[in-house]
C-alpha cells in the first residue's frame, strides 16, 4: 500500500487542532500528525460509514466537493463524517481514560489519545468506492516508513499501531486483532461507543456532554 504524496501537515493540523493540542507528549503528537498525513485524503472528506447503514446517522456526509461514496455533501463544511467520528472517539476515550484513573502524564493516556485520532486511517483507499473491510490490518503497511524515517518515534510507532490494529474488536479479522488489555479494551469500547446510533448529534466541541 503506498501514498505517493503526504497530505499537508496543516491541513491535517487544522481538522484536530483541540484533539492534538491535548497530546502533550510533543512525540506522540508528531507521531500521531505524520500518520494521519499518509492517510488517503478522503479520510478527511469521506462519511465514517461509505453505506449509510452503519455510525451515527449525521456521520454520513462528506466535504462540500462531494464524495465517490454517494454520501450528500456537508455545505460550509471542509471536512466529512469521518473527522466526526474520530473526534467523538476521541472524547470518548478522554472520558473512559479519567473513569479508569489514568493520568494526562501516563504514556498510556497520550498512547490512547493519538490511537483515536488514527485508528482508522486506512479506512480508504485510491479507487475503491466505499470504505475498506477489516482496515484495522492495514494500518501498519500504510505508515511503515515512519519508523525507518524518524527511529526515534520507533517504539511509539510499534505500540500506536497495536491499539490501531484491535480496535475493532470482534468485528476484526481474527482472534489475534481482538483487545487483550484494559488500555486495547479502553480503545475499543471508546470506538464502539462512538460509533453507536444514539451518539448522533453529540458535539465533540462540549467539554461536558451533560449540557
Amino acid at each position: 500500500m503506498e501514498n505517493k504524496v503526504l497530505l499537508d501537515e496543516f491541513y491535517v493540523r487544522a481538522a484536530f487542532k483541540r484533539e492534538l493540542a491535548s497530546i502533550t507528549d510533543q512525540s506522540m503528537q508528531r507521531l500521531a500528525v505524520e500518520m494521519l498525513r499518509r492517510a488517503h485524503p478522503r479520510n478527511f472528506t469521506g462519511p465514517s460509514s461509505s453505506s449509510g447503514r452503519f455510525h451515527p446517522k449525521d456521520e454520513y456526509f462528506s466535504g462540500p466537493k462531494g464524495d465517490i461514496s454517494g454520501a450528500p455533501p456537508n455545505r460550509g463544511k471542509e471536512y466529512g463524517g469521518q473527522v466526526l467520528h474520530n473526534r467523538r472517539v476521541f472524547k470518548f476515550t478522554r472520558h473512559l481514560l479519567k473513569a479508569h484513573m489514568y493520568r494526562e502524564s501516563d504514556p498510556e493516556y497520550q498512547l490512547a489519545l493519538a490511537c483515536a485520532l488514527v485508528h482508522d486511517i486506512a479506512q480508504y483507499q485510491e479507487g475503491q468506492k466505499g470504505t475498506v473491510r477489516f482496515h484495522e490490518a492495514l494500518v501498519r503497511e500504510l505508515t511503515e516508513d515512519i519508523p525507518i524515517l524518524y527511529p526515534e518515534l520507533a517504539s511509539r510507532w510499534e505500540a500506536l499501531i497495536r491499539l490501531c490494529e484491535v480496535h475493532s474488536g470482534q468485528w476484526g479479522r481474527d482472534e489475534s486483532l481482538f483487545p487483550a488489555t484494559d488500555l486495547e479494551l479502553l480503545v475499543h469500547s471508546a470506538d464502539y461507543l462512538a460509533s453507536r446510533r444514539e451518539t448522533g448529534g453529540i458535539d465533540p466541541e462540549l467539554d461536558d456532554w451533560s449540557r
